[in-house]
């Protein structure tokens, strides 16, 4: 999904190559709001936190 959004979002990256690839969802999602990131997924399991 990188190569594809990438050009038009510079920085864009993935869990994976984050070291986030078995984090625990919840994990993710406070990555991604310290570091300001927006999460996009094919992951129809993600859990959303209740005050996301």
């Amino acid at each position: 999904m990188i190569p594809v959004i990438e050009p038009c979002y510079p920085g864009s990256s993935q869990v994976a190559l984050l070291g986030l690839a078995e984090a625990y969802d919840s994990d993710i999602w406070a990555y991604a709001r310290v570091n300001h990131f927006v999460i996009v997924t094919e992951d129809s399991d993600l859990v959303v936190p209740q005050s996301a």
